[in-house]
Formats: structure tokens, C-alpha cells, sequence
């Protein structure tokens, strides 16, 4: 960064300690204490209170601190020593503080020379001379730039594929197609119907799958990835891998803490990394990114919508109801899709209804929810994503499913899941006998939402990952669901929740080749779900067992975990 040397510690406060270069060169003789600053931001989070900056930058001479928070960035004057150590908090009148950005800064860092700085978002990077970041109202408005942004092309079969002889259960409108033809073109679907009901084309490839049982892909639509790696991309990582192996196609993650998440959205198109498709919100809109005006909610959603690319927004405990409605109101006015959650909070949850959020994450806190709530949620049209795994007023589903189910035991588990991520997931779960567990209560709420005319999703929280969407369906049926029920929720249903209905969700011309191929009806039993033959991705076949690419070159996701097993010890084959 042109200084040569940086030391930061975070101090017991929650602010920044920082010795400026200039400083440390003469704390090498001896002859003056250190020059030391607390930097905060007042407002952490999630709630009221001092909380550090995310990153601080010193220039090259020791003048300024280019410091951010709530991903935007501000200049910064050192102060000068004194005997007591000065505390600079960014949302007061500093004298000579300046706010370089509105729409928000992922990185940024100061020239070689120290004349000015530059930032990246999204894609794109950009840069603002000392001068005007000291002069200018806006620094950011006038900053030069250009795009970072690389175009590869998106992973496609070479040649049409005809899927012949499975019985096609198509979440269109209640069709089911026996001994069905299913023609993929590229990566979406051109045809379905009974088999020999339409033309082929001739360089179509065949795929036998006779027997089998032909679901649209599953969608998560309470997705969270903890596991990535931030800040240096991981092609191999396991839990994208882990949830194409249990048929779920797509994925949004809902609160990824960073923007790396949309890398991997990328990685997982172009295909240099097995996955479902990766939607996200990026990092969550939280109560430190003061949303105080319509205008600074605009500001701040436009960093997602115009350099993140994306339409979906967590909006998660902004701050009061005026902050509230300012992020559901510049939400509609910029064609954003903004889902909230309660924490907890019942009333909370039904003002998000009132006010025009789009979706609410984990369930209402409260059982049974009465018919008032029901013909609210209704009405509205907000969705509703209980997350039975994680649940709030009642023991999680999480607890139940690990100490009866042994998931240790399940080989698909096993084949794409680290030993030690199992072993973890396996320790401090307290048990809780059937006639009190709650969650079938709160899934028979969420259905009668549903019944209301309301809109419900499924959603995992990623706390097993693939393994768990599944435990979602069987959550719905312990409810009251029906299997055919359980499996419209997780696949058109949520393909609304998460604005998608065009694309995914059924077995529909036009729509995405996103489909699972099952060994068995998933009508019958909702276990069947997971016996999984084969998975398509985009017209992409995969198997199910190994995810080994079918029709095209290439080999199974590795699994470098393996690398850590002695030698004779049995291999997940």
C-alpha cells in the first residue's frame, strides 16, 4: 500500500488502534509515545452500540485514514497526540472527516504516492485525487473508473438431449406425464409431453431413463454458505458440490456477509465449479448503513442492483419503522425484491407484511398463528420461509433430525461432506421426545398460510447442507403436508419467493433444463427425494451418485478431503 508498514489491533472498546508509519520510525529512536486513534462506528450491526470499522487504510504520510464501515468509505484527518487517546466516530461532525461514498466501496486503498486513493465495487474500480476528496461534496460522483468486469461464455451442452421413458411429475399445473419425452435444447426445456407427441431434432442425443421419476430441480430459498472462502476463490469448495448432490438446482443466499458470493455465482455458470445456480443478496442491509432517507436507501440499494447485479436484498433489522418502509419503498422503485426477518419479534414480523416486503425469513415465533395473520399474509402476498431447521419459540428441527436419522449414516453424505465438517454437525444437540417436539406445529401454520392463499417457501439456513432442504420437505409432511405438497412448496412455490417463476420451478417449455431424476415416486414417500439417479443443471447431466458428468468429458468433483485419511483406512467410495 506505499506505507511499508501497518500495525492495527482492535482495542477492548470496539475501536481501531493504529501507529501511523511516520510514527513507528520514530518510535525507533526512542523519542515520542505512540501516536494512537480509536476509530468507530457507532451504531454495530445489529443493534445500537460502538462497533469497529471494517477496514482502515493509513496514507503514505501519516496525515489520513481512509477507514470503512457499512461498506462506505470515509477520509480521515490523524489526529494529533495527546495524553488521552482521541476517539473518532464516524457518524459525528469530525473536523476534516470526509464521506468519499453513498453507493459503498468493497476495498479501497491508497496510491503509491499517497495523492489519492482507489476503490473497487462490484466489478468496477475507481479513484478520487486527495484533492477532491477534500474538496468535492461527492468524491464519489466524480471519480474516474473503469470495468473490471470478464465475459466468458456460460457452460452449455454441445447437442439437444431427449430424456425418454421416466414419468414426468412437472409442477405445471398439476400435469403428470407417464412414459414421457422431455427434449432439452441448450440449457433450457423444448419440448415435454408424452413420448413420440413431438418432432426431434435429429442430432438430439437419447437418455434412457425408463422407471424413473422426473421432479424440477429443488430451490432453497434460505440458503447461507458459511464455509466459503472470502477474499481468494475456492473452484473445489464442498458445500456447493453438496447441494447439487441432493437435486437442489438452485440456491439463494440469503445474507453472504461479503460480496465473494457472487464470484461464485459466476464460477458456478460458467462451470468451473460444481453447484446449483447461486442467487444471492449479497451482504445484508443492517442498521449501521443508517437508512435515514428515501434517498440514502436508494444509494445504498443501488450498489446491489447496478454493480453486484443483483434484484434481491436482505433488509434485516435496518433500524426503526420510517427506516423500514424507506428500504420497501426504494425497493419497488427500483425493481428490488427486499425479504426481512423478525427476529423473534412477532409484531415486528407483521408490520414487514404491512409495509410491503416481499418475503419474511423463519417462522412467526408463536403457535397457532390465528386466522387474522393467516388473511394477512394472504393478502399481501408476502412469502413466508419458516426454516424449520433453525426455529424460533420451539425446538429446531436440527436437534430432532441428527439424533434420529443418523445422517452419519447416509451415503451421499458421506461421499460429498468433509469427515470432520459430520463430526461437528454431530456434537450438542439436546434431545426432546417426539410428543414435544413443536416444529410439526409451526410447519402445520406455515401450511395453512398456504391454504389462505398465501405464499410459502423452503428454505435450509445451510446448517446441513444438501441434506437439509430435504429435512424441510419431510418438516412440511410432518405438518400435514402431502409429498406431492411438500415438493410444490420447494420447487414452484419457492421459485416465486425468490422472483424466478419464469425460469425454474416446473417442467414448463421455455423454463431452465433444471431437473432431478429419480429411483423412486417421491409422491409415495418423501424419503424418495432422495433417490437421486441423476441430476440435470442447465441441461448439464450429472450423476447422481458421484456427480461424474454424463455425455460430455470429465470427472467427478474431487473430494481433497481424502488427502487426510491414513493410508488402508476405508474411502466413501
Amino acid at each position: 500500500h506505499g506505507t511499508g508498514l501497518r500495525n492495527l489491533q482492535q482495542t477492548a472498546d470496539g475501536g481501531i488502534w493504529v501507529q501511523t508509519p511516520a510514527v513507528l520510525a520514530e518510535l525507533a529512536g526512542g523519542e515520542l509515545a505512540p501516536r494512537v486513534a480509536v476509530v468507530a462506528k457507532p451504531t454495530g450491526q445489529y443493534v445500537q452500540g460502538s462497533a469497529p470499522v471494517q477496514d482502515i487504510d493509513i496514507s503514505p504520510d501519516g496525515k489520513w485514514l481512509l477507514a470503512r464501515a457499512a461498506f462506505e468509505l470515509y477520509l480521515v484527518p490523524v489526529p494529533a497526540p495527546a495524553e488521552q487517546t482521541p476517539r473518532i466516530d464516524l457518524q459525528d461532525e469530525v473536523e476534516g472527516q470526509h464521506r468519499i461514498t453513498r453507493i459503498g466501496a468493497d476495498r479501497a486503498s491508497w496510491d503509491m504516492d499517497g495523492e489519492g486513493a482507489f476503490w473497487t465495487v462490484g466489478a468496477d474500480w475507481r479513484h478520487a485525487s486527495l484533492e477532491q476528496m477534500l474538496s468535492a461534496s461527492n468524491p464519489e460522483a466524480g471519480a474516474s473508473g473503469v470495468s473490471l468486469a470478464v465475459t466468458l461464455p456460460r457452460a452449455m451442452p454441445e447437442h439437444p438431449q431427449l430424456l425418454r421413458g421416466g414419468t414426468a411429475i412437472t409442477m405445471d399445473g398439476g400435469r403428470i406425464i407417464e412414459n414421457a419425452d422431455i427434449l432439452v435444447d441448450g440449457d433450457r426445456i423444448a419440448a415435454i409431453g408424452p413420448a413420440g407427441s413431438f418432432s426431434v431434432p435429429r442430432d438430439a442425443v437419447p437418455v434412457d431413463i425408463a422407471g424413473s421419476y422426473v421432479i424440477p430441480g429443488l430451490i432453497d430459498a434460505h440458503a447461507h454458505f458459511f464455509g466459503i472462502r472470502r477474499g481468494l476463490q475456492d473452484g473445489a469448495h464442498w458445500e456447493f458440490t453438496a447441494n447439487l448432490a441432493y437435486g437442489i438446482t438452485s440456491s439463494l443466499e440469503v445474507q453472504a456477509f461479503t460480496p465473494d458470493i457472487f464470484a461464485y455465482k459466476d464460477r458456478a455458470d460458467i462451470g468451473s465449479l460444481v453447484g446449483p445456480r447461486i442467487f444471492s443478496t449479497g451482504p445484508g442491509v443492517f442498521v449501521n448503513s443508517h437508512i435515514d432517507s428515501l434517498e440514502t436507501a436508494e444509494a445504498v440499494l443501488a450498489r446491489y442492483r447496478d454493480h453486484y447485479r443483483t434484484r434481491n436484498i436482505k433488509s434485516y433489522m435496518v433500524g426503526d419503522r420510517a427506516a423500514r418502509q424507506y428500504m420497501a419503498d426504494a425497493s419497488r422503485a427500483m425493481g428490488m425484491m427486499p425479504t426481512t426477518e423478525g427476529a423473534a419479534d412477532f409484531v415486528l414480523e407483521l408490520t414487514h407484511a404491512v409495509d410491503g416486503f416481499a418475503g419474511d425469513e423463519h417462522n412467526l415465533p408463536v403457535t397457532p398463528l390465528h386466522d387474522d395473520v393467516l388473511r394477512l399474509f394472504a393478502a399481501t402476498r408476502i412469502s413466508y420461509t419458516p426454516t424449520f431447521t433453525v426455529l424460533y419459540g420451539g425446538n429446531p428441527a436440527l436437534n430432532d433430525n441428527i439424533i434420529r436419522k443418523r445422517m452419519q449414516d447416509d451415503p451421499r453424505l458421506a461421499r460429498f461432506t468433509p469427515p470432520y465438517v459430520i463430526s461437528g454437525d454431530l456434537r450438542n444437540h439436546h434431545w426432546m421426545p417426539a410428543e414435544l417436539q413443536t416444529y410439526p406445529r409451526f410447519a402445520a401454520d406455515a401450511l395453512r398460510i398456504r391454504e389462505a392463499g398465501g405464499l410459502v417457501g423452503a428454505g435450509s439456513h445451510g446448517e446441513v447442507q444438501g441434506l437439509g432442504m430435504h429435512w424441510e420437505l419431510e418438516g412440511f409432511v410432518a405438518g400435514g403436508a402431502t409429498p406431492l405438497e411438500a415438493l410444490e412448496i420447494a420447487t414452484i412455490d419457492t421459485a416465486t419467493v425468490i422472483g424466478r417463476p419464469d425460469d425454474l420451478g416446473s417442467l414448463t417449455p421455455g423454463k431452465l433444463a433444471d431437473l432431478v431424476i429419480l429411483d423412486a415416486d417421491p409422491r409415495e414417500d418423501i424419503a424418495n427425494a432422495r433417490a437421486i439417479r441423476m441430476v440435470m443443471r442447465g441441461g448439464l447431466l450429472f450423476d447422481g451418485k458421484t456427480l461424474a458428468p454424463i455425455g460430455r468429458p470429465g470427472d467427478a468433483p474431487p473430494r481433497w478431503w481424502l488427502s487426510d485419511i491414513p493410508p488402508g483406512e476405508a474411502v466413501t467410495p
